[in-house]
């Protein structure tokens, strides 16, 4: 009954060759599209989901309009932080990340261009669920002149042994 069915239906796109095409044209166009918005929704949920307070992180933007424009960076002013903490009691902690380009290192002899620097603020680690090879992520950062670096840029530097 079945192989009947198949048959009959089979038949019928074959004597509809345009109608037929057009359909299965449409239905995989229809399908590819599905699954490529699925793809994109799926992967901007799981951005940065690691985290283990990640329902809790929130990214503040600055948002203006100007006489030639409209303004959306995600660079906001060095006090905006400590007033966000200080004016709403629902911050728990507001932490502050600055990227700084790819500067010149130098330690010992040598001296590499590194692609990407940051500062940060001592707190980043409370924050972010960032983990540490060595070191406690407790006191990393609290001095001034403090750094944390890569696996990568420490076996660079370091070479196989790292300190």
């Amino acid at each position: 009954m079945l192989r009947n069915y198949f048959l009959v239906a089979w038949r019928n796109l074959l004597r509809n060759r345009t109608f037929t095409l057009i359909n299965v044209t449409g239905l995989a166009l229809g399908l590819a599209t599905c699954i490529l918005i699925m793809l994109y929704v799926v992967d901007e949920w799981s951005y940065d989901r690691f985290h283990e307070r990640a329902d809790r992180i929130v990214r503040v933007v600055f948002k203006g309009k100007t006489e030639g424009g409209s303004i959306n960076e995600a660079h906001v002013m060095p006090p905006v932080a400590r007033t966000l903490q200080s004016s709403f009691p629902e911050v728990a902690e507001a932490t502050r990340l600055r990227l700084a380009g790819s500067p010149l290192i130098s330690y010992g002899t040598k001296s590499l261009r590194e692609s990407v620097m940051a500062f940060a603020d001592s707190n980043i680690f409370r924050v972010f669920t960032l983990p540490l090879l060595k070191g406690d992520s407790k006191t990393a950062l609290i001095k001034p002149s403090s750094l944390v670096i890569s696996e990568t840029v420490a076996r660079n530097y370091f070479g196989e042994a790292i300190p």
